[in-house]
């Protein structure tokens, strides 16, 4: 199978179970908008935190470093139980609210949100939580302990007393050499100090106080940028719209949510179900050629067959049944006068309606047809054509009656119907194959073709015994009705017991278009007036057997 076919193979699928997808649909986005109705609404109010970047740019990866553990330590702060439940306090709240920090990618904003039934208790919540984490910032580079600003700031005073020192002990080096040179050699007596050595002194210092005034220039600078790092760029504001519950996207969700679950229980039934599902499954299970189809037709309440009427008052079957007997009639494998048997796998498949539909077209070709109802334990020939059941084949194969006591005329010429009877004592003796012979060996002299309506082939011995004497055997399968494995089963017998099959019957087919030609012009007939009593019948045909 192509990916074409397994396509069109799908999409069956969902059009068969269109309306329980539909269904899991509506129902899944019905309770999801209940649910989100009945739900309490929550309002969500955000502020908004900045933590501006390094004043040196980009470059200045320390600074830039230090600034992303701050945001991440202010979002942890934020989020910690601690925090929360200073607010709770502040609020007199029972339990912590509800609160999220969260850092905004590729920003320096920190978004502080807090949710609450309340839209302006969950204003306040978010703005008390922002004064919160500017306090804590504040606090981290105030306080009791000295600075490393203030540090720096006692050394380089130090520094700048020790360099005046130096500059001082430099120009007294200095002017006291001068003096001794001035003086005469005989006088110089006086001591003066190593110019050279307090020139290195005032040099070395001047360098410790130059670093020293540095490192407090950044001190400074780096404190009074951290210290001023947080920045409120919004505050919270009330809500005008709950956050939660979003009714609209809920009922959207559960919808799809629905529909999902509808295409997987549509692919999960489809799996299960071992009914036969078209022709393709037939063909795939058997070489028995499918002699027709017959279309699934709207029917009226209570009724289970179509047996519509002619203007001149006789029988007139669907354009499907025309079908059938045109396939019996062209075939050269039959006898002058031929007996069907007319069974099915297992009950409800239809083939009462089969039979009976079929001897009323073979008749209406001018043809002798004789219908028999064999099927004693659930009859229901005589209902469908409004007879007697008080004497029929029963009756006559317990020796009660004479054969033409059990055949009744109906309306549509050269057709008979022979009905179950009410015989059923000791239906195993004469329920046998030399007196099953013996009856439709009497019925070929009289009729051209036998059409037998026997019980489900699978569900009792009696079709066995019947198919034995006739001629061949009609299968009766349903779509979506019949099981594949009761369809291999029946097979199978009939290979065994040697039983001729002359073809199956695919009942209620859901494409009808193949007799649409027909339907028109059939659909202009009119039933004569009196026949709308055939309704009552019918009704009780469907609660006697399905066929």
């Amino acid at each position: 199978m192509n990916i074409e076919e397994e396509l069109v193979t799908y999409l069956k699928v969902l059009w068969r179970y269109k309306w329980m997808i539909a269904a899991c649909a509506i129902i899944a986005g019905a309770a999801a908008f209940g649910i989100s109705r009945q739900l309490t609404p929550v309002y969500s109010s955000t502020a908004i935190l900045r933590v501006p970047s390094s004043p040196g740019g980009a470059s200045d990866y320390i600074y830039l470093s230090s600034l992303t553990r701050l945001t991440n330590t202010l979002v942890e702060i934020a989020n910690s139980d601690a925090s929360l439940d200073a607010v709770a306090k502040q609020f007199g709240l029972e339990k912590p609210p509800k609160v999220e920090a969260e850092v905004v990618p590729e920003t320096e904003l920190i978004t502080i949100s807090a949710s609450d039934p309340d839209p302006t208790r969950a204003r306040d919540i978010a703005n008390a939580m922002v004064e919160l984490l500017v306090k804590e910032n504040a606090q981290f580079y105030g306080g009791d302990t000295p600075s490393a600003r203030e540090i720096l700031e006692g050394q380089l005073s130090q520094a700048r007393a020790d360099l005046d020192e130096a500059l001082s002990n430099y120009d007294s080096a200095i002017r006291c050499n001068d003096s001794a040179t001035a003086m005469p050699p005989a006088s110089s007596r006086i001591h003066c100090p190593n110019s050279e050595t307090a020139a290195r002194i005032m040099s070395v210092r001047q360098q410790i106080y130059a670093d020293l005034l540095q490192k407090y220039e950044t001190a400074r600078t780096s404190e009074e940028l951290r210290a001023s790092a947080i920045t409120v760029v919004e505050y919270a504001s009330i809500a005008k719209k709950p956050a939660t519950p979003k009714v609209p996207l809920n009922t959207a969700l559960g919808f799809m949510a629905g529909l999902i679950t509808g295409v997987i229980l549509a692919f999960l039934f489809e799996a299960m179900d071992d009914t036969l599902r078209g022709v393709e499954d037939v063909l795939s299970m058997t070489a028995l050629p499918i002699i027709s189809q017959i279309p699934n037709r709207k029917r009226a309440p209570f009724s289970t067959v179509d047996l519509p009427f002619s203007h001149n008052g006789h029988l007139l079957p669907m354009p499907a049944f025309h079908h059938l007997s045109a396939r019996l009639l062209l075939s050269e494998d039959w006898p002058k006068s031929a007996s069907f048997l007319i069974t099915s796998p297992e009950p409800g498949a239809g083939k009462s309606h089969i039979a009976a539909n079929l001897s009323i077209s073979l008749a209406e070709g001018g043809h002798r047809v004789v219908l028999v109802d064999m099927d004693f334990y659930r009859p229901s020939l005589h209902l469908l054509f409004d007879l007697s059941n008080e004497k029929g084949v029963s009756d006559y194969l317990s020796g009660d009656i004479q054969l033409e006591d059990a055949l009744q005329e109906v309306r549509s010429p050269n057709h008979r119907v022979a009905t179950a009877g009410s015989s059923l004592d000791r239906i195993s003796e004469w329920l046998a194959p030399k007196n099953i012979g013996d009856l439709f060996e009497s019925l070929s002299r009289d009729a051209d073709y036998i059409l037998i309506d026997a019980p489900a082939f699978l569900s009792t011995a009696d079709p066995a015994l019947i198919a034995s004497q006739a001629d061949a055997v009609i299968l009766v399968v349903a779509r979506r009705k019949t099981g594949r494995k009761q369809l291999r089963l029946a097979l199978q017998q009939f290979a065994e017991l040697n039983i001729k099959v002359a073809g199956i019957v695919l009942n209620r087919v859901a494409n009808a278009r193949m007799y649409t030609y027909y339907s028109e012009y059939k659909s202009k007939e009119r039933k004569p007036k009196g026949q709308a009593t055939r309704s009552e019948p019918i009704e009780k045909a469907e609660h006697a057997n399905e066929g």
